[in-house]
């Protein structure tokens, strides 16, 4: 997104990044969502609703207006691929219930959703005062491609599953390249996510302090400014094998850069006592 130079305080970049967000343009369009749920997203390719986090069809629509996404990272896992990434591990998972393994390998529970993160380019800067053992200074770093998830639908488990992201391999985002795909709509917005991004810069600038003069800066001591501020609305793919489970639902992660699996299987207490069953059968079979 178009970069603009200012020299601020954290409180005063929100109005450049708004600035910046008009400059990109928003668009109206439906979102979906569940009423107990927090996210909202955007169905690409005009297929019957699901809510593709959790298999739900009690899907509710509504109208808002989105900020035009950036670019997207292509997918690399094709979904046959993921879907026998999920179906390998559930055929070792032995002691898995029934449904689970039933469900887990069928296709149509298996959805592409584009995840979406803020990327921040800023330098930060940080003024220290003097002390009696040490004169004051500046530290000074510039950070690019700072990434801040803004999905609420995953959880940080979940998120950290997606990293490190590979962005080198970007492309401007097209919404009929990913028709077959849902699209999450972003629960944390670009001021709030830049407020994450400054807490990464403090830190680090903390240490460069800490090098540069030998000594502690106080909390509240550092005085912060930003410049040469710059954001983007970023897609990462994923595919997502969810549904209706119990009283809640079971889904499987799969990156689509990577094709890592993120799976939480939970074992059947009748399978378990089946097995133990039979391998006492066997040893009782054995010591006669």
């Amino acid at each position: 997104m178009g970069e603009e130079t200012t020299q601020s305080a954290h409180g005063e970049v929100g109005e450049l990044l708004s600035r910046l967000a008009q400059a990109e343009g928003f668009r109206e369009t439906d979102l979906y969502y569940r009423p107990e749920s927090d996210y909202r997203t955007l169905s690409l390719n005009g297929s019957p609703m699901v809510d593709p986090f959790t298999g739900s069809t009690e899907v509710r629509r509504a109208h808002g207006k989105v900020l035009r996404p950036y670019a997207v990272v292509p997918p690399r896992v094709s979904r046959a691929q993921a879907l026998e990434i999920v179906g390998k591990r559930l055929r070792w998972s032995w002691l898995a219930p029934g449904r689970i393994r039933r469900e887990g390998r069928r296709e149509d529970n298996l959805r592409g959703v584009l995840i979406p993160f803020w990327t921040f380019d800023f330098t930060a800067a940080a003024r220290y005062p003097s002390h009696a053992e040490a004169p004051g200074g500046t530290v000074q770093r510039h950070f690019k491609d700072l990434l801040v998830p803004a999905s609420q639908a995953l959880s940080q488990e979940e998120l950290q599953h997606l990293r490190p992201l590979t962005l080198e391999s970007v492309q401007p985002f097209s919404g009929h390249h990913f028709s077959h795909f849902y699209q999450e709509h972003y629960s944390l917005d670009w001021e709030e996510a830049f407020q994450q991004a400054g807490r990464v810069a403090q830190r680090r600038l903390e240490r460069d302090q800490r090098e540069a003069s030998g000594s502690y800066a106080l909390p509240g001591q550092l005085h912060m400014t930003y410049s040469d501020v710059a954001f983007k609305l970023l897609l990462m793919p994923v595919w997502i094998l969810a549904f209706p489970y119990g009283e809640g639902h079971w889904r499987a992660l799969v990156d689509a850069q990577s094709g890592r699996l993120q799976a939480e299987v939970p074992r059947s207490p009748l399978r378990i006592a089946a097995w133990a069953t039979l391998l006492l059968a066997a040893l009782s079979y054995l010591l006669l």
